[in-house]
Protein backbone atom coordinates (compact mmCIF):
# COMPACT_ATOMS: atom_id res chain seq x y z
CA UNK A 1 0.00 0.00 0.00
CA UNK A 2 1.07 3.46 -0.94
CA UNK A 3 -0.09 5.17 2.24
CA UNK A 4 1.96 8.53 0.82
CA UNK A 5 0.14 8.66 -2.51
CA UNK A 6 -3.47 7.54 -0.51
CA UNK A 7 -3.46 10.31 1.44
CA UNK A 8 -2.38 13.33 -0.78
CA UNK A 9 -5.57 11.96 -3.03
CA UNK A 10 -8.00 12.00 -0.66
CA UNK A 11 -6.72 15.44 1.30
CA UNK A 12 -8.60 17.79 -0.91
CA UNK A 13 -11.99 15.84 -1.07
CA UNK A 14 -12.36 14.90 2.82
CA UNK A 15 -11.57 19.06 3.22
CA UNK A 16 -14.34 19.66 0.72
CA UNK A 17 -16.79 16.47 2.18
CA UNK A 18 -16.23 17.64 6.55
CA UNK A 19 -17.30 21.46 4.85
CA UNK A 20 -20.57 19.42 3.48
CA UNK A 21 -21.11 17.67 6.48
CA UNK A 22 -20.64 20.60 8.65
CA UNK A 23 -23.50 22.42 6.27
CA UNK A 24 -25.46 20.07 6.60
CA UNK A 25 -25.17 19.60 10.22
CA UNK A 26 -26.68 23.34 10.41
CA UNK A 27 -29.45 22.78 7.89
CA UNK A 28 -30.54 19.94 9.95
CA UNK A 29 -30.58 22.06 13.09
CA UNK A 30 -32.91 23.85 11.69
CA UNK A 31 -34.76 21.11 9.73
CA UNK A 32 -37.57 20.95 12.62
CA UNK A 33 -38.95 24.57 11.57
CA UNK A 34 -38.92 24.41 7.80
CA UNK A 35 -38.67 20.80 7.21
CA UNK A 36 -40.32 21.19 4.05
CA UNK A 37 -37.90 23.50 2.20
CA UNK A 38 -34.85 22.28 3.41
CA UNK A 39 -35.50 18.23 2.52
CA UNK A 40 -33.75 19.10 -0.79
CA UNK A 41 -30.53 21.04 -0.11
CA UNK A 42 -30.35 17.83 3.32
CA UNK A 43 -30.22 15.54 0.56
CA UNK A 44 -27.91 17.46 -2.06
CA UNK A 45 -25.39 17.99 0.86
CA UNK A 46 -25.65 14.41 2.69
CA UNK A 47 -25.89 11.90 -0.23
CA UNK A 48 -25.60 13.74 -4.13
CA UNK A 49 -22.43 15.40 -3.53
CA UNK A 50 -20.25 13.31 -1.30
CA UNK A 51 -20.98 10.28 -3.69
CA UNK A 52 -19.33 12.36 -6.51
CA UNK A 53 -16.69 13.30 -4.56
CA UNK A 54 -15.72 9.63 -3.50
CA UNK A 55 -16.33 8.76 -7.12
CA UNK A 56 -13.80 11.84 -8.06
CA UNK A 57 -11.48 10.19 -4.99
CA UNK A 58 -11.22 7.15 -6.26
CA UNK A 59 -10.84 8.26 -10.19
CA UNK A 60 -8.07 10.34 -9.21
CA UNK A 61 -6.33 8.14 -7.38
CA UNK A 62 -5.82 6.06 -10.75
CA UNK A 63 -5.77 8.29 -13.31
CA UNK A 64 -3.31 10.91 -10.84
CA UNK A 65 -1.67 8.76 -8.42
CA UNK A 66 -1.61 5.40 -10.64
CA UNK A 67 -2.62 4.13 -7.49
CA UNK A 68 -4.47 0.14 -8.06
CA UNK A 69 -8.05 -0.22 -7.68
CA UNK A 70 -7.54 -1.74 -4.32
CA UNK A 71 -5.99 0.95 -2.77
CA UNK A 72 -8.66 3.74 -4.53
CA UNK A 73 -11.26 1.32 -2.32
CA UNK A 74 -9.30 1.42 0.85
CA UNK A 75 -9.21 5.09 0.28
CA UNK A 76 -12.53 5.62 0.18
CA UNK A 77 -13.26 3.31 2.98
CA UNK A 78 -11.32 5.33 5.46
CA UNK A 79 -12.72 8.79 4.29
CA UNK A 80 -16.07 7.21 5.30
CA UNK A 81 -14.90 5.89 8.26
CA UNK A 82 -12.68 9.01 9.57
CA UNK A 83 -16.75 11.44 8.28
CA UNK A 84 -18.12 8.41 10.19
CA UNK A 85 -16.33 9.31 13.74
CA UNK A 86 -16.42 13.03 13.20
CA UNK A 87 -20.19 13.53 12.93
CA UNK A 88 -20.62 10.87 16.15
CA UNK A 89 -18.46 13.14 17.85
CA UNK A 90 -20.91 16.23 17.02
CA UNK A 91 -23.83 13.92 17.59
CA UNK A 92 -22.95 13.55 21.03
CA UNK A 93 -21.61 17.34 21.60
CA UNK A 94 -25.22 18.29 20.07
CA UNK A 95 -27.16 15.71 23.02
CA UNK A 96 -25.10 16.99 25.37
CA UNK A 97 -25.68 21.00 24.87
CA UNK A 98 -29.01 20.14 24.64
CA UNK A 99 -28.88 18.93 28.18
CA UNK A 100 -29.81 15.00 26.99
CA UNK A 101 -29.16 12.18 29.15
CA UNK A 102 -25.81 11.29 27.63
CA UNK A 103 -26.10 7.55 29.90
CA UNK A 104 -29.53 6.82 28.31
CA UNK A 105 -28.60 7.88 24.31
CA UNK A 106 -25.53 6.42 24.31
CA UNK A 107 -26.85 2.44 23.12
CA UNK A 108 -28.34 4.79 20.09
CA UNK A 109 -25.69 6.85 19.35
CA UNK A 110 -23.47 3.56 18.87
CA UNK A 111 -25.82 1.59 17.13
CA UNK A 112 -25.85 4.01 14.70
CA UNK A 113 -22.78 5.17 14.36
CA UNK A 114 -21.70 1.37 14.15
CA UNK A 115 -24.20 1.17 11.48
CA UNK A 116 -22.64 4.27 9.52
CA UNK A 117 -19.26 2.86 10.00
CA UNK A 118 -20.15 -0.26 8.28
CA UNK A 119 -22.53 0.19 5.53
CA UNK A 120 -20.66 4.28 4.52
CA UNK A 121 -17.10 2.66 4.09
CA UNK A 122 -18.58 -0.45 2.40
CA UNK A 123 -20.35 1.71 -0.65
CA UNK A 124 -18.25 4.76 -0.28
CA UNK A 125 -15.05 2.15 -1.02
CA UNK A 126 -17.43 0.52 -3.83
CA UNK A 127 -18.05 4.03 -5.21
CA UNK A 128 -14.14 5.13 -5.30
CA UNK A 129 -13.44 2.03 -7.14
CA UNK A 130 -16.26 2.74 -9.60
CA UNK A 131 -14.62 6.07 -9.93
CA UNK A 132 -11.03 4.00 -10.74
CA UNK A 133 -13.23 1.88 -13.31
CA UNK A 134 -14.00 4.97 -14.83
CA UNK A 135 -10.57 6.56 -15.02
CA UNK A 136 -9.49 2.91 -16.26
CA UNK A 137 -11.98 2.99 -19.20
CA UNK A 138 -11.44 6.30 -20.00
CA UNK A 139 -7.89 6.03 -20.49
CA UNK A 140 -8.45 3.57 -23.46
CA UNK A 141 -11.67 5.77 -24.63
CA UNK A 142 -10.69 9.21 -23.89
CA UNK A 143 -11.15 10.27 -27.87
CA UNK A 144 -13.74 8.39 -29.06
CA UNK A 145 -15.74 9.54 -26.19
CA UNK A 146 -14.66 12.98 -25.37
CA UNK A 147 -18.22 14.47 -27.15
CA UNK A 148 -20.41 12.24 -25.14
CA UNK A 149 -18.39 13.16 -21.79
CA UNK A 150 -18.89 17.12 -23.00
CA UNK A 151 -22.52 16.52 -23.48
CA UNK A 152 -23.36 14.40 -20.38
CA UNK A 153 -21.43 17.66 -18.29
CA UNK A 154 -24.08 19.68 -19.96
CA UNK A 155 -26.75 17.80 -19.32
CA UNK A 156 -25.38 17.91 -16.01
CA UNK A 157 -25.11 21.30 -15.33
CA UNK A 158 -28.13 22.08 -16.72
CA UNK A 159 -29.89 19.73 -13.80
CA UNK A 160 -27.69 21.21 -11.55
CA UNK A 161 -28.52 24.53 -12.00
CA UNK A 162 -32.29 23.36 -12.51
CA UNK A 163 -32.41 22.31 -8.85
CA UNK A 164 -31.17 25.70 -7.48
CA UNK A 165 -33.32 27.78 -9.42
CA UNK A 166 -36.07 25.06 -7.95
CA UNK A 167 -35.08 25.44 -4.80
CA UNK A 168 -34.46 29.55 -4.91
CA UNK A 169 -37.99 29.69 -6.47
CA UNK A 170 -39.16 27.42 -3.20
CA UNK A 171 -37.53 29.29 -0.40
CA UNK A 172 -37.85 32.99 -1.32
CA UNK A 173 -41.11 33.39 -3.62
CA UNK A 174 -43.39 30.41 -1.54
CA UNK A 175 -44.40 29.39 -5.14
CA UNK A 176 -45.92 25.73 -3.29
CA UNK A 177 -47.61 26.57 -0.61
CA UNK A 178 -47.61 23.30 0.36
CA UNK A 179 -43.77 23.69 1.26
CA UNK A 180 -44.69 26.49 3.58
CA UNK A 181 -47.70 25.02 5.36
CA UNK A 182 -45.72 22.67 7.78
CA UNK A 183 -44.02 26.03 9.04
CA UNK A 184 -47.04 27.97 10.06
CA UNK A 185 -47.52 27.78 13.93
CA UNK A 186 -49.26 29.50 16.58
CA UNK A 187 -48.19 27.11 19.55
CA UNK A 188 -47.99 27.79 23.84
CA UNK A 189 -47.15 25.63 26.24
CA UNK A 190 -49.28 23.18 27.97
CA UNK A 191 -51.95 25.40 29.78
CA UNK A 192 -52.52 27.55 26.96
CA UNK A 193 -54.17 26.85 23.07
CA UNK A 194 -54.07 28.87 20.10
CA UNK A 195 -58.00 28.89 18.67
CA UNK A 196 -57.87 31.49 16.03
CA UNK A 197 -55.24 33.68 14.45
CA UNK A 198 -55.21 36.09 12.22
CA UNK A 199 -52.31 38.53 11.12
CA UNK A 200 -53.37 41.79 8.74
CA UNK A 201 -51.01 43.17 6.15
CA UNK A 202 -50.88 46.44 8.61
CA UNK A 203 -49.51 43.74 11.59
CA UNK A 204 -52.84 44.19 13.08
CA UNK A 205 -53.04 41.21 15.17
CA UNK A 206 -56.37 39.23 16.10
CA UNK A 207 -56.20 36.09 18.46
CA UNK A 208 -58.44 34.21 20.37
CA UNK A 209 -56.22 31.57 23.12
CA UNK A 210 -57.93 29.08 25.47
CA UNK A 211 -56.63 28.60 28.72
CA UNK A 212 -56.31 25.03 30.88
CA UNK A 213 -54.02 26.10 34.16
CA UNK A 214 -56.27 25.14 36.27
CA UNK A 215 -56.65 28.30 37.98
CA UNK A 216 -58.89 31.70 37.39
CA UNK A 217 -55.78 33.71 35.63
CA UNK A 218 -56.24 37.71 34.65
CA UNK A 219 -54.54 38.52 31.49
CA UNK A 220 -53.22 41.85 32.11
CA UNK A 221 -51.53 41.94 28.33
CA UNK A 222 -50.47 40.48 24.99
CA UNK A 223 -47.51 41.46 22.68
CA UNK A 224 -46.45 40.44 19.23
CA UNK A 225 -42.78 40.35 18.43
CA UNK A 226 -39.83 39.02 17.33
CA UNK A 227 -37.81 40.08 20.32
CA UNK A 228 -36.17 37.20 22.15
CA UNK A 229 -34.08 38.84 24.16
CA UNK A 230 -34.58 37.68 27.94
CA UNK A 231 -35.39 40.90 29.39
CA UNK A 232 -38.46 41.36 27.67
CA UNK A 233 -40.21 39.21 29.41
CA UNK A 234 -40.58 41.87 32.11
CA UNK A 235 -44.17 43.04 32.99
CA UNK A 236 -43.53 46.86 31.79
CA UNK A 237 -43.16 45.25 28.44
CA UNK A 238 -46.61 42.98 28.38
CA UNK A 239 -49.08 45.19 29.22
CA UNK A 240 -52.14 46.47 27.74
CA UNK A 241 -52.87 50.19 27.57
CA UNK A 242 -54.76 51.55 30.09
CA UNK A 243 -54.14 48.73 32.80
CA UNK A 244 -56.94 46.72 31.10
CA UNK A 245 -57.37 43.03 32.07
CA UNK A 246 -59.44 40.06 30.86
CA UNK A 247 -60.75 37.41 33.62
CA UNK A 248 -60.27 33.74 32.13
CA UNK A 249 -61.69 30.89 34.56
CA UNK A 250 -59.50 27.60 33.88
CA UNK A 251 -61.11 26.14 30.44
CA UNK A 252 -62.38 28.38 28.93
CA UNK A 253 -61.12 30.94 25.99
CA UNK A 254 -61.08 34.64 25.38
CA UNK A 255 -60.32 37.43 22.54
CA UNK A 256 -56.84 38.73 23.81
CA UNK A 257 -56.32 40.72 19.96
CA UNK A 258 -58.66 42.54 17.76
CA UNK A 259 -57.88 44.92 16.20
CA UNK A 260 -61.54 46.53 16.41
CA UNK A 261 -61.00 46.88 19.94
CA UNK A 262 -58.53 49.75 20.79
CA UNK A 263 -58.14 48.13 24.59
CA UNK A 264 -56.52 44.91 22.96
CA UNK A 265 -55.68 46.39 19.66
CA UNK A 266 -52.17 44.69 19.03
CA UNK A 267 -49.43 45.24 15.94
CA UNK A 268 -47.21 42.99 15.57
CA UNK A 269 -42.88 44.71 15.50
CA UNK A 270 -39.95 43.75 14.53
CA UNK A 271 -36.98 42.96 16.78
CA UNK A 272 -36.27 46.37 17.41
CA UNK A 273 -40.25 47.47 18.41
CA UNK A 274 -40.71 48.77 15.18
CA UNK A 275 -44.29 47.71 14.06
CA UNK A 276 -44.76 45.86 10.82
CA UNK A 277 -47.00 47.81 8.45
CA UNK A 278 -47.19 47.75 4.72
CA UNK A 279 -46.45 44.16 4.67
CA UNK A 280 -47.37 41.96 1.34
CA UNK A 281 -49.79 39.44 1.33
CA UNK A 282 -48.88 35.51 1.75
CA UNK A 283 -45.28 37.12 3.14
CA UNK A 284 -44.05 35.15 6.44
CA UNK A 285 -44.06 36.55 9.95
CA UNK A 286 -42.15 34.53 12.35
CA UNK A 287 -41.60 35.93 15.55
CA UNK A 288 -43.42 34.98 19.61
CA UNK A 289 -46.50 36.00 21.48
CA UNK A 290 -46.23 36.98 25.23
CA UNK A 291 -49.04 36.58 27.19
CA UNK A 292 -48.84 38.52 30.82
CA UNK A 293 -51.03 37.08 33.30
CA UNK A 294 -52.34 36.91 37.10
CA UNK A 295 -53.23 33.61 39.14
CA UNK A 296 -56.21 35.10 40.60
CA UNK A 297 -55.98 32.54 43.45
CA UNK A 298 -52.29 32.49 44.21
CA UNK A 299 -51.44 36.10 43.33
CA UNK A 300 -48.50 34.59 41.36
CA UNK A 301 -47.69 36.54 38.01
CA UNK A 302 -46.79 34.95 35.14
CA UNK A 303 -45.76 35.60 31.42
CA UNK A 304 -46.37 32.64 28.84
CA UNK A 305 -44.13 32.86 25.39
CA UNK A 306 -46.10 31.49 22.27
CA UNK A 307 -44.25 30.66 18.88
CA UNK A 308 -45.72 32.14 15.82
CA UNK A 309 -45.12 31.67 12.26
CA UNK A 310 -48.17 32.53 10.07
CA UNK A 311 -48.85 34.53 6.85
CA UNK A 312 -50.38 38.11 6.61
CA UNK A 313 -53.70 37.67 5.32
CA UNK A 314 -55.30 41.44 3.51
Amino acid sequence: MDWDKMLKVARIPMIVLLILQMLSFVTLAHQSSYYSYLFLPVILLSYILPAFIYLYTGYSAVKNCNLKLGEAALTGALMSAALTITSTIVAIGAYYSAAVDLASSSIIILAFSIFGLITGTIFNGFLAIIGGLISQWLTKKIEVKRNHLLIAGGVLLVILISLVIIFFIIFYFDTIPNYRASTLQCTFPAGFTCVTNVLYTNGSLYLWVGQGTGHTIRVRGVTCTQNTSPDFTTNGNVLWANLYNITMPSGSQAKLADPTNSNISITCSDASGKPMTDQTIGAIYTGRIYINYTETDTGLTRIVVGTYNTKYEP
